[in-house]
């Protein structure tokens, strides 16, 4: 898609304060984001290109390990979840991409990450999604911000420069494959993730594209185009219980969907942790809690505001945000555990109802 990963990231001998980069940043949850200098950004984007090649493509996790699906931007949800589950000293985290594009705080999404990143690089871990991409946040808005926040791109450049270094998957206690959006049909062995070559930017088709861009579908067999996006594939529940069978896993997580939370449909499991969503939606914040034995707890973090804001939309008399469907009835903190068997069968009582949501790219 436009750039092949050469974009270069600007030299600077600025060595910032990164401890007090993370205070600050934790802080804002009370006020509006600090200003990140842009010095501070190129040594972020130096480092964290240094991290992440030292690091395979592919990558192998243990529990316990908390799961975090898009954020898109929203600062405050990804503090919430930090705030919730713990800071990475006391566990560990994997985010499955999506940092960026229609929120307002996709700087400050990154700027924490890589500062926890180098901070913690044994606690905190993340993977590409489809809008780490030049071309994907030129269009939905991380470009957008850069330049309004900096008046040019240098710093755009420098974070498209960190994107084309991401892993692109990872395996949680040798059993649970996570990748933004997808299978492949390029895809066969699960090996063939541990040589991708980077840095590279992501293609129109192929594997790569597949895995950032594919959505799964209870009533597909086998691969088929994938229509609502217009680029990449639909995968159907037999095609991903074959490939798991084949490499010795049980689930699929994945992000990329637009769910209220969290969708369970065995053996696949997608992740949405961007709660309001664009100030629209009513869903919830979800993120997964994986142990060592594969337990899986489902915690749901809904807005303390939802109550109001529903209200606000019943009177909207133009309609233009008025979505009763997707109304909440949850408490504000809910958790619910399911168990991950050798047979990928879920125990659950109660499962979030999922949500379609109408733009083309997500």
């Amino acid at each position: 898609m436009a750039q092949r990963g050469k974009l270069m990231v600007p030299i600077t001998s600025f060595i910032p304060d990164i401890e007090q980069l993370i205070v600050d940043l934790f802080n804002s949850r009370y006020d509006k984001p600090i200003i990140i200098p842009a010095t501070t950004i190129y040594y972020l984007c130096q480092q964290i290109r240094t991290v992440l090649l030292s690091s395979s493509s592919h990558l192998l996790l243990e529990g316990p390990i908390i799961v975090v699906g898009d954020i898109h931007g929203q600062l405050y949800d990804l503090l919430r979840v930090f705030l919730q589950e713990g800071y990475p000293t006391e566990i560990n985290y994997l985010f499955l991409g999506d940092y960026v594009d229609r929120g307002k705080y996709g700087v400050e999404v990154l700027c924490l990450l890589y500062a926890l990143k180098i901070k913690y690089p044994d606690n905190i871990h993340f993977i590409r999604g489809n809008h780490e991409c030049a071309y994907m946040n030129r269009l939905f808005g991380f470009q957008n911000e850069c330049l309004i926040k900096y008046g040019d791109l240098l710093v755009w450049n420098a974070f498209v420069s960190t994107f084309n270094v991401y892993p692109f998957s990872a395996v949680i206690n040798k059993k649970i494959l996570c990748v933004h959006g997808g299978l492949s049909p390029y895809l066969q062995r699960i090996d063939q993730l541990k040589r991708i070559s980077r840095p590279t930017d992501i293609p129109w088709d192929g594997m790569l594209c597949d895995l950032v861009w594919s959505d799964f579908s209870n009533t597909t067999s086998g691969f088929v185009e994938n229509v609502k996006r217009g680029i990449s594939v639909t995968f159907g529940k037999k095609i991903l219980e074959t490939f798991l069978e084949e490499n010795n896993l049980t689930t699929l997580i994945r992000g990329h969907s637009f769910v209220n939370g969290i969708s369970i449909k065995m053996p696949c499991i997608s992740i949405f942790s961007a709660s309001f969503y664009q100030g629209k939606f009513m869903n919830s914040c979800g993120v997964l809690k994986i142990d060592e034995k594969n337990t899986i707890d489902i915690h749901l973090f809904n807005d303390i505001t939802h109550k109001e804001i529903t209200k606000k939309l019943k009177k909207d008399k133009k309609g233009k945000l008025k979505r009763k469907s997707l109304r909440l009835n949850l408490p504000i903190n809910t958790t619910e555990t399911v168990v991950i068997e050798q047979t990928s069968e879920v125990q659950s009582s109660t499962t979030p109802q999922s949500e379609k949501l109408s733009t083309k790219n997500k």
